[in-house]
């Protein structure tokens, strides 16, 4: 179930932007920003950790890429992406960011509101069990 997540993500990703996607070798292919809670539930899904990396590595790349195009183009549609993929991959504050984006984009609607008070409820309870 998770793989086909990661799957659907990177695939939404690639779609909302209208490109193909870069393949590179996967010795390229890393990613700094992997925190330790991700490895430990991959390794609980009883994952390879390298296969699973290789997924979370391709999925910050395309972030990276849907950033760097939200700078110059920003779409509501762009950053609510965003922040559903963060979301994703637990990282609460980058998706709060990316929701606040796209709720002041949007002239304040409904959806990235509630995306984005769902991001704050959880960066909220990593503050107060002292994560992050």
């Amino acid at each position: 179930m998770k793989k086909i997540a990661l799957v659907s993500i990177v695939s939404v990703l690639l779609v909302a932007c209208d490109n193909e996607p870069v393949v590179s070798e996967p010795k390229q292919v890393v990613s700094k920003a992997v925190e330790a809670p991700q490895v430990e539930v991959v390794e609980k899904a009883g994952v390879k950790p390298a296969v699973k990396l290789s997924k979370v590595a391709q999925i910050n790349q395309e972030i990276q890429r849907i950033e760097a195009i939200m700078k110059t183009k920003p779409t509501v549609k762009g950053w609510m992406l965003i922040g559903d993929a963060h979301m994703h991959l637990k990282r609460y504050k980058e998706a709060a960011g990316a929701y606040n984006d796209a709720y002041m984009l949007s002239g304040q609607a409904a959806e990235p509101r509630k995306k984005l008070k769902n991001a704050m409820y959880y960066v909220g309870l990593e503050k107060a069990n002292g994560a992050h």
